[in-house]
């Protein structure tokens, strides 16, 4: 029998006002100072305050460090790293959805391990792994879907060589993670409904991996199921809480799935849509989705699990063939796309077709391909990007 790995936050704090428990954890870690690292949108709308009025009652120190992009590249880490030092910080608290989230979680790792700090690169994380001690970092998660804040990836762009790239190590995963619903209350509709998407994208690349087994798959389905029955309610009622709620509760059981069972063929050739063309994760995977999933179905063990799927997201299969799951598994995801306003087309995004080539060649080298039903050749994924444009 196969041996199966996951790593979870030691804590993790779910609910209305949980965020309230910051204070008890730093205090009882000794940590003095904190930089809190969130994006400007976050601040303007008043949600970073959430946490650092926290902070300033219980007269917390912190430093702040918005500069954060929605594709957040390099830079960003060094640059936050810098201010670190410089306001003699001594633990980093991340505000934010999948982009503060990873850039904190890098910077929380490095600042843990010293010989991460000499000539930090992509290469130089992968030759120092694993590492001795675990992120100094506390993941806030201000959306439903990201996951960042209970994983131990996080994705960052490469500038130079137009890549995203995946860091993931186990002492990346935040020793404490808080799934605070009212933080999410006042994201915009459409931020709701990609990070929505990002989340199932999570659940049902976990659930057909190849190393997916029960305990993934049980977290696979139960995020499904949420999903197909609050994600829609939560973006056309912003103001619905049950929804709200039930969605930050959805997306952590996706990231206990993947966890687990790992990602897949969507992911890497969702990564190249955000290094070429600042494409939204949660954006990229939701216009990908059912395209790999057709791709993906060739694979007779994953086939067979798409009417689950397809159960999941609350479509009565019991007197369907497994042809007519599968059909209906497609069909649930791309009308549930569609009533988000998810963009259908590469045309959408400003994507060019003479880029298809390198996006393919570049998607084939992602970490994550691996654990893919099937493994596609360069050409296949080519033609996977040009059934999108129009």
């Amino acid at each position: 029998m196969a041996v199966h790995f996951a790593r979870y936050n030691e804590y993790v704090n779910f609910g209305f006002g949980a965020r309230e428990t910051i204070v008890p954890y730093i205090k009882t870690r000794g940590y003095k100072k904190a930089l809190v690292i969130t994006d400007k949108d976050l601040i303007k709308f008043g949600v970073t305050a959430k946490v650092t009025d926290i902070l300033d009652a219980n007269k917390i120190e912190y430093a702040v460090f918005a500069d954060v992009d929605p594709n957040p590249a390099f830079e960003e880490v060094f640059n936050a790293l810098d201010k670190y030092h410089a306001e003699n910080c001594d633990f980093v608290i991340g505000v934010g959805g999948g982009s503060p989230l990873d850039v904190g979680k890098l910077v929380g790792t490095i600042v843990a391990n010293s010989d991460l700090e000499d000539g930090f690169s992509y290469e130089h994380f992968y030759a120092c792994a694993p590492f001795k001690n675990k992120a100094k970092f506390i993941a806030i998660t201000t959306t439903a879907g990201t996951g960042s804040e209970g994983s131990a990836a996080a994705a960052i762009k490469d500038n130079v060589l137009h890549v995203k790239r995946s860091f993931n190590d186990p002492s990346m995963v935040p020793p404490f993670a808080i799934v605070d619903p009212e933080l999410m209350m006042s994201v915009p509709p459409k931020v709701r409904a990609a990070c929505g998407m990002d989340a199932l994208t999570h659940a049902i690349e976990s659930y057909i991996s190849t190393v997916a087994f029960p305990v993934s798959q049980m977290a696979a389905i139960g995020a499904m199921e949420l999903i197909g029955k609050y994600l829609v309610k939560s973006v056309k009622d912003p103001s619905d809480r049950e929804a709200v709620e039930a969605m930050s509760m959805a997306q952590y059981m996706a990231v206990m799935s993947f966890a687990q069972g790992r990602l897949g063929l969507v992911h890497c050739m969702a990564h190249m849509l955000s290094a070429y063309y600042n494409t939204a994760h949660g954006v990229a995977n939701a216009m990908l989705l059912a395209t790999v999933l057709e791709f993906n179905a060739q694979s007779p063990t994953a086939r067979a699990r798409y009417p689950k799927i397809a159960q999941a997201l609350g479509v009565d299969t019991r007197d369907m063939t497994e042809d007519e799951g599968v059909e209906a598994c497609l069909k649930t995801i791309r009308d549930m796309a569609d009533e988000l306003g998810i963009p259908k087309t590469m045309n959408e995004i400003g994507a060019k077709i003479e880029d298809a080539d390198d996006l393919a060649r570049l998607a084939l080298e992602d970490k994550l391909l691996p654990t893919n039903p099937v493994q596609p050749s360069q050409e296949q994924v080519k033609e996977l990007y040009l059934k999108l444009f129009v």
